[in-house]
């Protein structure tokens, strides 16, 4: 009788705790679905790169547009929970970075239709090391919470592809802007027209390539957060 008096007593008392205490929001999924949003962004992106499909920049950004509201959903969740099991600081950082990633593919679809410019290899490529990073990124969340000491691994190949970008980010501008004018002037009466005409698409194009770079920039960002987070987990 006395046990079942003090059982009926201790959950009337956890109950009340659970009431004045709310439940730890787990952000690891939480972050993990905010990269699977940004993760379609970077697909649909990479379907215009290889199509040209007229469509799809504004499927991109209305997929930006779904990543923004799991955003101010991750951040609203943050500045409303009592405990996060996370370093605070650290999760929201990493909330905006992984939101950047999708920004930036947005821009980059929107400034390809605004200067009507067709995709190459080079946009191809390091959409194609985004997406790689952005899945070991998505990696690096789940384990937040399951396997803190393994994150680490993922932040590394998060970064490896960033560099990669980065590599191929500087081949590409200086192939398009050689220090030496002869490379892109030809002979004949339109050596100059056409000299200029290269010149305007290789900034054009370095725009687009720049937008890129950020975004792989803001990954690797995102992916050292996760790595802190994990570090400050442990």
């Amino acid at each position: 009788m006395a046990e079942t008096r003090r059982a009926r007593i201790e959950g009337i008392a956890a109950r009340a705790v659970r009431r004045i205490l709310p439940r730890t929001p787990d952000f690891a999924p939480l972050l993990a679905e905010q990269v699977d949003l940004v993760r379609e962004v970077l697909d649909a992106l990479a379907r215009y790169l290889e199509t040209g499909d007229p469509s799809l920049p504004h499927r991109v950004s209305a997929l930006e547009k779904v990543a923004d509201r799991c955003r101010e959903r991750n951040l609203a969740t943050l500045h409303q929970a009592f405990s996060t099991g996370f370093d605070r600081d650290l999760t929201a950082t990493a909330i905006l970075r992984i939101d950047d990633i999708a920004n930036d593919a947005k821009t980059t679809a929107k400034e390809m239709e605004v200067l009507d410019l067709r995709a190459d290899d080079t946009m191809r490529e390091i959409t194609a090391e985004l997406v790689g990073g952005v899945a070991a990124m998505r990696r690096a969340a789940v384990m937040l919470s399951r396997d803190p000491d393994a994150v680490a691994a993922e932040v590394r190949a998060v970064h490896k592809h960033e560099r990669t970008v980065d590599k191929r980010y500087r081949a590409a501008v200086a192939a398009l802007l050689p220090a030496d004018p002869a490379l892109i002037m030809g002979s004949g009466p339109n050596a100059v027209p056409d000299a200029l005409a290269h010149l305007l698409d290789a900034m054009r194009r370095r725009e687009v390539y720049r937008h890129l770079a950020n975004a792989a920039d803001r990954m690797d960002e995102g992916g050292r957060v996760l790595g802190e987070i994990a570090v400050s987990t442990v």
